[in-house]
């Protein structure tokens, strides 16, 4: 599951060298950071030259087998905000906020406004062995209004992919929900595939909601309030995208596989 921050220009030496202080601040949660570089160009007469410069940070933890558990990447003009050993959205989303309240407590700035807001939620179920016969209702619901008829009788190797807007909607409370997220158009992307991965067959549904602000830039997270931040991001991802991607996958998937990820109670 990964939260990201788009905003308008890329972070200047300042904001990356405020970055640079949540080694220490975030040291207990990820210990692993990275200074990340980047190439600048001058352009000059008669020639032009290039240059290294740190663009940003990268955060880890990792889990006891050596892969990421966590990952928090603030680079160029985006943060984003990995959660790779996901149990439960309530589990989550506290250390996912408070992530990006640190990260964009150093960021923060008038003159760089959030462009863009998104969630990318992941999900794959991983069959124990080769289902004979393949029966698309295994995992997900066949009556989905995301699944063409055609993939009911392909057998087990297909993939969908689709995308399409639908305006925003107020789901949170607050001044920031009415007057940053009204009539907004949020753009849903998602991928539904059944393949073979590593010799498994494997059912993934990997959905992406985005939220672009063309216009009337947000004012919120361009200050230093702790405050105002962690309202916006709490309108923002638990008053609109999540719920926005549990419809979808209470439409995707079949009751059991819902019962099993935690979105139906048995």
């Amino acid at each position: 599951m990964a939260f990201v921050l788009t905003f308008s220009r890329a972070f200047d030496a300042a904001e990356v060298a405020r970055l640079a202080t949540l080694r220490e601040t975030l040291r207990s949660d990820l210990p692993r950071f990275e200074t990340l570089q980047g190439i600048a160009f001058h352009i000059g007469m008669p020639s032009i030259t290039q240059q290294a410069a740190p663009n940003g940070v990268l955060l880890q933890r990792f889990k006891e087998d050596g892969t990421p558990a966590w990952v928090v990447r603030a680079a160029d003009q985006t943060v984003v905000v990995n959660c790779l050993d996901y149990d439960s959205w309530r589990n989550v989303w506290p250390e996912a906020k408070r992530f990006m309240t640190e990260v964009v407590r150093q960021i923060a700035s008038e003159t760089n406004p959030l462009s863009q807001i998104a969630l990318q939620v992941v999900d794959k179920f991983v069959y124990e062995t080769d289902p004979e016969p393949y029966l698309i209702s295994d995992v997900f619901n066949p009556d989905s209004q995301y699944l063409p008829a055609n993939t009911l009788a392909v057998g087990s190797l297909w993939h969908v992919y689709q995308g399409w807007f639908v305006l925003t909607m107020n789901d949170g409370d607050g001044p920031a929900a009415e007057t940053q997220f009204a009539n907004r158009q949020l753009l849903n992307v998602l991928n539904l595939t059944s393949a073979n991965i590593d010799g498994r067959l494997t059912a993934s549904i990997d959905h992406l909601a985005q939220v672009t602000f063309k216009d009337n830039l947000p004012k919120a997270l361009s200050s230093a309030s702790d405050d105002e931040n962690e309202e916006f991001l709490q309108v923002a991802f638990k008053g609109l995208l999540q719920p926005n991607n549990k419809v979808i996958m209470r439409n995707v998937l079949n009751r059991e596989q819902l019962i099993a990820i935690g979105l139906e109670d048995q």
